[in-house]
């Protein structure tokens, strides 16, 4: 089965959108070249010209054999003057005002079709923030009800505040009803989500990459018809005869677009895994009860009672990042990145990085990183994310529907590569450095082509636009990924300003 963009390239839409623009401004400049040389044919023609014309045709030689040699180099020059007048004028009519106008038009079709597809873009994650938004007040309705709930058993035990009683209990049938209204427009957005996700990704996005890609083959086959135009013009005012024939075997063997729209396909192919439909994610009771008996203690304390101190908060779970006693030939966690290289070559020998980094850094797209406030920051959930961890560590790669677990496991795998990005062999230098720039021709190659892949995937989300919506600046950034590509080889040994300052240290890179 043939290769093709809206196969292989679904989620590189603003990527194949802005190579286009690049390519374009190359055939622009191309285009320039021509009119140059066309400009230079005709300079040389008229410069001939006049240049003949200040020169005597007749000179006295006294030796006929000068006379005639003489006269046969004017017949050559006059004949030269008709060659390059003729070439500039074919350079102008068939090469220059020819790839302008495929360029113009070629420029107004990437304008529209890069509007549709962004469009498209936009429409599916305006769907994804507005679930999201449904979702969110709906467990906040939810959570104000099962307080209510939990106030109105306090008030019952309380002789003091029976008189709250009627009225928090009006409270909580309104908030009850709201959380069913709530949980009613939850699940209709559900529906509308997963319909506009379903039709992004089977309908509106293939539509913009094959327009995309005819406009890519159209180029190519554009420019090969102008090589050949080129040399055709050279070999038939005779000039360069030789190098005329050889530009022909160029334009027409060499310049190959079916070739050319392979290997693009080719470098820029992903593990790319279609987002699984949105699911509903129902309210748990429980996160409620935890703050309203600690809120409860605090008033026991102030009245004076002898009830007992609140335990001491449940620690935040964190996935062990502990390597396991045994790894299977799938695992992706705890795995070196020359091993991760090392299996991915008989299936994906062209991707010059890990495939696992590559899933996580699109996932993280796939669900609407730019609009999501506290990317990166806020943990996933941690029974999910060990569930997704063991998945992935078999060879299932399953896109997550909360970003947040996308997020929280790319950083997790980071910190259990066997080796950090830049190696431990190396962070002294880094640490004493002003700047970690220098630090990154010193990287094996391999570690070179990750970090620099992360940097520019990571450098979209600090764009002011997208900052004011994620509240996650350049600090915030190099604080979250700084312990993960620069590890500190001294834990616990090294003064706690020596640490602090790691994540400053890697935001120079």
């Amino acid at each position: 089965m043939p290769s093709t963009f809206s196969d292989n390239l679904l989620n590189k839409f603003p990527h194949i959108s802005t190579a286009l623009e690049r390519k374009l401004w190359t055939c622009e400049q191309i285009t320039r070249y021509f009119k140059r040389k066309a400009h230079l044919e005709q300079e040389i023609s008229n410069m001939t010209a006049k240049l003949l014309a200040q020169t005597p045709k007749v000179l006295w030689f006294e030796e006929s054999s000068m006379e005639q040699a003489w006269e046969s180099l004017l017949k050559v020059e006059e004949e030269n003057v008709k060659i390059h007048q003729l070439a500039a004028q074919q350079l102008d009519d068939r090469v220059h005002d020819q790839l302008t106008r495929t360029t113009e038009s070629l420029a107004q079709s990437q304008k529209k079709v890069a509007g549709e597809g962004n469009n498209f873009i936009k429409l599916l994650n305006d769907s994804v923030t507005t679930l999201h938004k449904a979702r969110d007040r709906y467990l906040r309705t939810c959570k104000e009800a099962e307080v209510l709930e939990l106030t109105i058993k306090d008030i019952e035990t309380d002789p003091h505040r029976k008189g709250e009683l009627t009225k928090t209990e009006k409270k909580l049938t309104k908030t009850q009803e709201e959380a069913s209204e709530d949980e009613a427009a939850y699940r209709q957005q559900l529906t509308s989500t997963n319909a506009a996700q379903d039709e992004y990704y089977k309908t509106s996005m293939p539509y913009a990459l094959k327009e995309m890609e005819m406009l890519f083959t159209t180029r190519i086959n554009k420019m090969k018809e102008i090589m050949k135009t080129f040399a055709e013009i050279t070999q038939g005012t005779g000039l360069a005869l030789t190098v005329a024939n050889r530009m022909v075997e160029v334009g027409s063997d060499a310049i190959n677009p079916e070739s050319d729209i392979l290997e693009y396909i080719q470098k820029n192919d992903s593990l790319f895994i279609v987002p699984s439909p949105f699911e509903f994610e129902s309210y748990v009771k429980g996160g409620a009860s935890a703050k309203k008996s600690w809120a409860a203690t605090l008033r026991g304390r102030a009245g004076g009672s002898s009830a007992q101190s609140p335990a001491s908060p449940v620690p935040s779970y964190s996935p062990n990042d502990r390597a396991p006693s045994s790894l299977n030939k799938d695992a992706v966690f705890h795995v070196s990145l020359e091993e991760l290289m090392s299996r991915q070559q008989a299936t994906h020998p062209e991707v010059p990085i890990p495939l696992i980094l590559k899933f996580f850094c699109e996932g993280v797209m796939a669900r609407n990183a730019f609009s999501t406030k506290g990317v990166f920051r806020i943990s996933g959930s941690a029974v999910e994310i060990d569930e997704i961890k063991g998945e992935l560590n078999r060879g299932i790669f399953k896109l997550p529907s909360d970003i947040h677990n996308i997020c929280s496991l790319f950083k997790l795998w980071l910190r259990v590569i066997t080796e950090p990005l830049i190696p431990s062999t190396l962070y002294d230098a880094c640490m004493q450095l002003p700047s970690c720039e220098s630090i990154l021709s010193q990287l094996p190659e391999l570690n070179r082509r990750c970090l620099e892949y992360i940097i520019a995937f990571l450098h979209g989300f600090l764009a002011p636009e997208v900052v004011a919506q994620t509240c996650m600046g350049v600090d915030n950034m190099g604080a979250i990924f700084g312990p993960c590509i620069l590890r500190c080889p001294y834990e616990g040994i090294r003064p706690p300003s020596a640490t602090l300052s790691l994540a400053h240290r890697t935001l120079a890179i």
